[in-house]
């Protein structure tokens, strides 16, 4: 798998399925593994906590949520989300530490990934929020990392909130497609081979592909822009800790045991943007979710990662009528346009000789 597809598989959930198995070899071996990110020191210890870097609270609607965004993302890629719904929820939008301008967590020297200790101390700055905003069972509603987030608190807190919208996002990130791994190989992948990789990239190529990237990930050209140079604002190993946590997560079996309810939206992406097959992203959700037995799942066709900018009305549909109890709709492909008819082409029709006037004769032909 080529680095640029290693960070496209953070920034996306199902669009990666399809890819070869192992990643490949690093394209560079001679810069050295990104330093810890600011703030860090060997005097950290595990249990330190790093509260949430921002709160938007927005709206007054009866049903309470917060709202989880991804990887290097703040919380302004909900701002349309929740300027469309003031009246219906109540909304708290939030920044995890080290997104948006902010510190990122304390990390102790030569913690491996597979710890996710920026992953737990995010799992306890949202249980934070809640309990000192005194949330009272909220919706969580998270994209991609975010949604990750929303699935792993639901699964371990399911008394603590009223159900979980995951946004293209998944309880276990595909490494290798249709190859189940358990915890203790996750964790060597993403420990060994993956942290290698990624720490060969330097500050120039990281960004390069961030920007080479975002344009798959939503339609808009314009937010194209903005969400890539939101992005690229994050330092480097502040992204590159959390997407390989990210990737050495893995919350299935929790889930599976949770009461707790779950909305999950696939976004199939177009015909542009697909990696892989249609089937085999559905698959792949198919059977992280067939277990889980409060889990819904629908499909958005025509729609990149981030669902929000793509898709805006049918996301509120399908979020209400979760909430609501209802079936809940996906988005389909649009129809294919009918060809015009093609015309016939016009033929002459030839006409019948006209009679001889009569009494006329034809000339003799000349002896």
């Amino acid at each position: 798998m080529r680095t640029t597809l290693l960070l496209a598989l953070c920034l996306t959930t199902s669009h990666t399925i399809a890819q070869p198995g192992s990643p490949a070899a690093p394209t560079s071996t001679s810069t050295p593994a990104p330093a810890s990110p600011a703030g860090t020191d060997g005097a950290a210890h595990a249990d330190a906590f790093t509260p949430l870097a921002h709160v938007e609270s927005r709206g007054s609607g009866p049903v309470a949520m917060v709202l989880i965004p991804g990887l290097m993302s703040d919380w302004t890629v909900f701002e349309s989300m929740m300027t469309r719904n003031t009246s219906k929820y109540t909304m708290h939008a939030i920044t995890l530490p080290g997104f948006g301008a902010s510190q990122p967590p304390p990390l102790p020297e030569a913690t491996p990934p597979s710890k996710t200790l920026w992953l737990d101390n995010a799992e306890r700055a949202i249980l934070d929020l809640i309990e000192s905003k005194k949330i009272s069972k909220p919706v969580l509603v998270g994209h991609s990392m975010g949604a990750h987030l929303a699935m792993r608190l639901a699964a371990r807190h399911p008394d603590k909130f009223r159900a979980a919208v995951a946004i293209d996002g998944l309880p276990a990130f595909p490494l290798m497609p249709g190859v189940e791994l358990s915890k203790e190989q996750r964790a060597a992948q993403i420990d060994g081979v993956f942290a290698q990789q990624m720490g060969t990239l330097t500050d120039e190529l990281w960004s390069n592909q961030v920007r080479q990237g975002t344009p798959n990930m939503v339609k808009s050209e314009d937010r194209a822009k903005q969400i890539a140079d939101m992005s690229v604002r994050v330092p480097r190993a502040t992204s590159v800790r959390y997407m390989l946590e990210l990737l050495a997560s893995d919350v299935t079996a929790e889930l599976k045991a949770s009461s707790c309810k779950v909305l999950g939206i696939a976004a199939l992406g177009d015909e542009s943007t697909r990696f892989g097959s249609v089937d085999l992203t559905k698959a792949a959700w198919k059977s992280q979710f067939d277990a889980v037995p409060a889990a819904t799942v629908v499909y958005f066709d025509d729609t990149r990662h981030f669902v929000m900018d793509d898709a805006p009305a049918e996301l509120d549909r399908a979020i209400e009528q979760f909430l609501a109890g209802k079936d809940v709709e996906g988005k389909a492909a649009p129809a294919p346009a009918k060809a015009e008819p093609t015309p016939e082409p016009v033929r002459a029709v030839p006409t019948a000789p006209k009679p001889d006037a009569p009494g006329k004769t034809e000339p003799e032909s000349p002896r």
